[in-house]
Order: C-alpha cells, then sequence, then structure tokens
C-alpha cells in the first residue's frame, strides 16, 4: 500500500489544521513540479509552503494543548 499525505477533514479539525494541510499538499505538489521541470525556485517554494504547513498545524496543536490546559485548571478550581 502507498503512503497516503492527507487524509480527509474530520468534525474535530479546526481551519487552522485544514489550512495546514492544504499547504502541505500544494507544496509536495509544487516540489514535485519543481523537480520534473527542473525549477529550483518552483521545488524551494514547494519546501516553504510544506514548512508553512506543518507550522500552521504545530500552531494548532499549541492552541489546542493549552486550551485542554486552561480547562483542567478551570475544572480544579474551587466553585464559588
Amino acid at each position: 500500500m502507498g503512503t497516503y499525505f492527507w487524509s480527509a477533514p474530520s468534525p474535530t479539525k479546526t481551519k487552522e489544521t485544514l489550512m495546514g494541510a492544504i499547504d502541505d499538499v500544494k507544496g509536495r505538489l509544487k516540489e514535485a513540479v519543481g523537480a520534473l521541470s527542473g525549477s529550483k525556485d518552483l521545488k524551494r517554494s514547494g519546501k516553504a509552503d510544506q514548512v508553512a504547513g506543518k507550522t500552521k498545524d504545530a500552531i494548532d496543536a499549541v492552541r489546542k494543548k493549552a486550551g485542554e490546559a486552561v480547562d483542567s485548571i478551570n475544572d480544579r478550581s474551587p466553585k464559588s
């Protein structure tokens, strides 16, 4: 079986995560076209898009963990 680079959106994914996945796929396509055409600029642009996609995913993961931490603190604090 081949490796899949992108999965179908699920209801729990945020807009940031989806945009990150789109940037990653777009970057992979640009990089492949650049490799086939011999365009170093297009390959570089594709790699940059992939980094942007991964960065968006990382930011979303940090945002989610921060939200979970805040929720956990709120759950433990005494109710007035």
